[in-house]
């Protein structure tokens, strides 16, 4: 069997070990992060070669290797905060029962209006709706003239007070305001300054990452599935590579940049004799599995622009007048927002409207939209009367008449009565 290989692969990271990533904890064996958006994955093995070399030309004789290692690359184009703190080491912390906020840095461009020395910035603006200023001591605020073009000029926003409106949380009043560009009152009149502050946010809506020097990427049992296709017949087969005992390495680049492509991450791991789950017996770096008998499965297809079947819509997504439903096309006959369900198709029966006594009548009938599948029917049950498939018949002693009627799915269903023949 030959195949080739052109599919990145999903990863799968279990813990080895009972594991805390912050406020989430893991049992051995337990997936930890699932990376089903890689763009690259590699196994790359090397081993150090030495030679016994002798003789004329000191030609190489015999040789030994060893200090073989096998590394598991997986490039990432998405980054979460679990697979960030795998790959750096650093703990994660969101919210406690002693910790509800946390203070989040944020900068602005606002208005500043100045009036007998009181400077008042509102940042309504600018904040969304429930964020707040934190106005405590330990979370200063610094207030910067700008200049025409929005550059800073340096000079500084200084008072006797700072404080942040009790209601709102999100205006910041200056007495006695100066500027630190020649230490006097400031002028009246309305300026626009750039302000540094820090926000009082929810510590649970916070993922906090803390990488400290002592803490380091961890060991993990890796699982990674992908398809190797087979050259006889082009079928993707199943492929799995297990590494048992993979040891993160705490490397990573984390690139900002507004140009070019996006950022990826890169999730390099040293593959280490380990024991897969199902063998105790024997450490391996590395299992490759893949599945020879696999056959391209039977898909039932079901046409997406189906005739005949309900209009869904979203109810955010229509306003209150007419859409289309069914109809000839010209006119609406659908609902509304209030009643989005449209109107039905129409059945007209077209066979005739009486029968002999001892005799059958075929039953036929038209639909608008065509193409109903019509089931008939006698609504209330006549003495000497009865219909098989699209049949009515009526037995010799039959008298009076009966109701028969037509139905389809999607349709208002018709009826007619049909009367026994006289002579």
């Amino acid at each position: 069997m030959k195949f080739g290989v052109r599919e990145c692969a999903n990863i799968v990271f279990r813990a080895k070990t009972p594991t805390n990533i912050g406020k989430y904890k893991f049992k051995a064996g337990q997936p930890v992060l699932y990376i089903d958006t890689a763009t690259t994955s590699s196994v790359e093995q090397a081993t150090t070669t030495v030679y016994a070399q002798g003789g004329r030309g000191n030609v190489r004789l015999i040789s030994w290797e060893g200090e073989k290692t096998l590394t598991f690359t997986v490039e990432d184009a998405l980054l979460s905060p679990i697979s960030l703190a795998m790959l750096s080491g650093a703990d994660l912390f969101k919210g406690s029962e002693t910790v509800t906020k946390v203070h989040f840095h944020t900068t602005s461009v606002a208005g500043m209006t100045v009036t007998s020395g009181t400077a008042v910035i509102d940042l309504q603006s600018v904040l969304g709706q429930g964020e707040e200023i934190c106005a405590t001591n330990d979370a200063p605020i610094y207030v910067i003239f700008t200049e025409g073009d929005g550059s800073l000029t340096g000079f500084m926003v200084e008072g006797a007070t700072v404080t942040v409106d009790s209601t709102t949380k999100q205006k910041i009043t200056i007495t006695e305001a100066k500027t630190t560009e020649t230490d006097s009152t400031i002028a009246d009149g309305s300026y626009t300054v750039f302000v540094d502050y820090y926000l009082d946010k929810t510590a649970t809506a916070v993922d906090e990452l803390q990488i400290a020097a002592d803490n380091f990427a961890g060991n993990y049992y890796v699982e990674a599935d992908t398809l190797f296709r087979r050259k006889s017949d082009g079928v993707d087969m199943p492929a799995n590579l297990t590494f048992p005992n993979v040891k993160i390495q705490s490397n990573f680049t984390f690139s900002l940049s507004g140009t070019g492509d996006p950022s990826t991450f890169t999730f390099t791991m040293d593959a280490l004799p380990g024991y897969t789950y199902f063998d105790k017996s024997r450490e391996v770096l590395c299992v490759i599995q893949v599945v020879e008998d696999q056959n391209n499965a039977d898909k039932k297809i079901n046409p997406v622009m189906a005739h005949n079947k309900t209009l869904e819509h979203d109810k955010k997504e229509i306003d209150d007048s007419h859409y289309i439903g069914y109809g000839d096309g010209s006119t609406s006959t659908g609902g509304n927002a209030d009643s989005p369900t449209p109107s039905t198709g129409s059945i007209t029966i077209t066979s005739g409207d009486s029968i002999q006594a001892g005799s059958t009548l075929s039953l036929t009938a038209t639909s608008d939209p065509v193409g109903a599948t019509i089931t008939w029917s006698i609504p209330t049950a006549t003495e000497g009367f009865s219909i098989t498939g699209s049949t009515l018949s009526a037995e010799a002693g039959a008298t009076g008449s009966v109701t028969i009627q037509a139905a389809a799915e999607g349709y208002t269903s018709a009826t007619k009565t049909v009367s026994i023949a006289e002579g």
